[in-house]
């Protein structure tokens, strides 16, 4: 079982006027960039507090391949941890390479054996035109890998629904920017029995 409630807010550049605008990610291939974001977190199991965490995510994109506004994107996403009362420093976890399609509002096609990355088809525009104010819903997934945590073969998939708003239009560092808030709580029965058993131990 897993409950989560995530806010976040990203920020598009984007050519304002008084009229509604159209948001879509543009992909040329060739194109490279780099992101990185840090996650903290408090680790619960059945209830009882295990620990606290920073991680912290780099990752390198590459645009492969452009066709009708979509892209062919591979990303290698570095993972590193720290936990609280451990170490101060940050211990190298893993590295994952992934590639996937990603349409020009944000749908992904992407094959199954890639784990990375965790959330798919986020942030995700509707067809209309979008104004400040404007709210709209969208599915998205979560994909987990718990082959180290819980000796598991298969990530753990499951769908969460998605609530956007465009909040305002914002200067930063002299660009004009659209600031657009997300937000989706997770509450998910995986069906893995509840058996007591460390052996067995799953995520329900």
């Amino acid at each position: 079982m897993k409950l989560r409630l995530l806010s976040l807010v990203f920020i598009f550049a984007a050519a304002f006027s008084l009229r509604a605008e159209q948001f879509r990610f543009s992909h040329t291939a060739g194109d490279q960039y780099r992101i990185v974001t840090s996650v903290e977190e408090d680790v619960f199991i059945n209830g009882m507090y295990s620990h606290s965490a920073d991680i912290l995510n780099r990752v390198a994109v590459e645009v492969l391949d452009d066709r009708e506004g979509s892209g062919l994107i591979r990303a290698v996403f570095q993972v590193s941890e720290r936990a609280s009362g451990v170490t101060t420093a940050y211990q190298w976890s893993e590295e994952y390479v992934s590639e996937f399609w990603r349409s020009p509002l944000g749908f992904y096609d992407i094959d199954r054996q890639y784990i990375m990355p965790t959330v798919r088809h986020v942030p995700a525009f509707p067809e209309r035109s979008l104004a400040p104010g404007d709210r709209w819903t969208s599915e998205a997934e979560e994909v987990h890998d718990f082959s180290a945590n819980f000796l598991m073969t298969e990530p753990l998939r499951f769908p969460v629904m998605v609530s956007y708003i465009y909040e305002k239009d914002e200067e930063i560092n002299g660009q004009d920017m659209a600031v657009i808030g997300i937000q989706y709580s997770v509450f998910h029965r995986t069906g893995y029995p509840l058996t007591g058993l460390a052996q067995d131990l799953k995520p329900v």
